[in-house]
């Protein structure tokens, strides 16, 4: 479990060092756009960019991280294909999309 989530300027929002602390097994993050939540969760997730951020874990050990945000939405939901609105999940999936796209031609 996550005790703390540190998060250290300069990052998007955050001009001074924050500290969420009394954290739960279950947290609610809500504000206004632009307040940072995404930057949170870009944190907990250990995103390219935040390593001068921490998390401080229960007993010293890190979990595994699962973060559900845009930027998964973006990896994981292959919205390229001609049919808007149908989706195909994981990111296995969208790599092989792809590579069915590049081979496109070939094939036909």
């Amino acid at each position: 479990m996550i005790n703390e989530i540190q998060i250290n300027p300069p990052v998007a929002t955050y001009l001074n060092p924050t500290r969420l602390s009394d954290l739960r097994r279950i947290n609610y993050i809500f504000g206004a756009n632009g307040t940072g939540k995404t930057t949170i969760s870009r944190v907990i997730a250990g995103d390219q960019g935040y390593d001068h951020c921490q998390l401080v874990w229960q007993g010293g050990g890190a979990l595994e991280r699962m973060v559900y945000n845009r930027d998964f939405v973006d990896r994981n939901f292959n919205q390229d294909g001609p049919l808007q609105g149908v989706f195909t999940l994981g990111e296995n999936q969208v790599e092989a999309e792809r590579e069915i796209a590049r081979l496109r031609p070939d094939i036909d």
